[in-house]
């Protein structure tokens, strides 16, 4: 019998709901390994709802992609107003294929999607832009 870190290690590799190692070990007792089941098990679901909200975000440039355009860039903006100061804007192109997980706001990126990690990883083509206006 395995022990509960060695079903622990092997439940970490464990990417669909459907896998048969689950069906193997959800009839093991020990608290430990039912415990590491329902972990593994939210993470995958959590994963599936990732990808699911994903497409949804995406559907609108998989459209255009579909109808023939060959760039799309996503804009954001940080910054307090054009009347309070500046504003920092930004266009970016992302291949088709990309999916960032966990990506929402560009202000929420996780931290473990870095800007280095994510432009050497994804980006086309970007830029940025400083706006400001003064007014006397």
């Amino acid at each position: 019998m395995a022990t509960i870190k060695e079903i622990q290690q092997r439940l970490e590799s464990v990417t669909d709901l459907s896998d048969p190692f689950l069906a193997e070990v959800v009839n093991d007792q020990r608290s430990g390994v039912q415990k590491a089941i329902e972990k593994r098990k939210r993470a995958i679901q959590a994963e599936l709802n990732e990808d699911l909200r994903l497409e949804q975000m995406l559907r609108y440039e998989k459209e255009l992609y579909k109808a023939g355009y060959q760039a799309i860039a996503g804009i954001d903006e940080v910054g307090r107003g054009p009347l309070a100061g500046p504003v920092v804007a930004a266009a970016v192109i992302l291949p088709p294929e990309c999916k960032i997980k966990g990506l929402n706001d560009s202000k929420k990126i996780p931290k473990k999607n870095t800007w280095p990690s994510i432009k050497q990883s994804w980006i086309r083509l970007w830029r940025l832009v400083l706006v400001s206006w003064i007014i006397r």
